[in-house]
């Protein structure tokens, strides 16, 4: 019974010319998923990117800007 359901389904798909646009849509789900790799990629650098712009920039502004504002308010106190 299975191998009759499965032969009617394979000649109901050569008959309305499915088989074509089957494999059109796998080559264009192939296509998305190679995009969205790529993208991904793309995206891990600009993360690698924020993360050395906050480690060598803002985390060294902010600690200078604290250790310099720390004599200001012990001057105060003397």
């Amino acid at each position: 019974m299975a191998d009759a359901v499965s032969e009617n389904i394979s000649e109901t798909i050569k008959d309305l010319n499915m088989e074509e646009s089957i494999k059109e849509t796998w080559i264009y789900v192939q296509e998305k998923f190679a995009e969205a790799a790529a993208n991904a990629e793309a995206d891990q650098g600009l993360y690698l990117a924020y993360g050395a712009l906050l480690t060598m920039a803002l985390i060294p502004i902010y600690f200078g800007c604290m250790l310099s504002l720390a004599p200001k308010s012990q001057d105060k106190k003397n």
